[in-house]
């Protein structure tokens, strides 16, 4: 799998890759490091998946989810 991009939150991370067997983008959530692979997210659209990943990673930024 290739890197495609990276967003961070300080505490969360998220990393977006490309698997070329699959032909599908990932979406990795990582808390302090430590993949939470049980939230791996996969889509073939590379815009959607970076949505994906967007909200991944700010969601326990939103004030109303808190």
């Amino acid at each position: 799998m290739r890197l495609i991009k990276k967003f961070e939150n300080g505490i969360q991370t998220v990393k977006v890759y490309y698997d070329y067997i699959w032909q599908e983008y990932r979406a990795r959530l990582y808390i302090n490091g430590k993949l939470q692979a049980d939230a791996d997210a996969f889509d073939t659209d590379k815009e959607s998946i970076l949505g994906t990943a967007q909200t991944m990673v700010n969601w326990n930024q939103n004030p109303i989810l808190n």
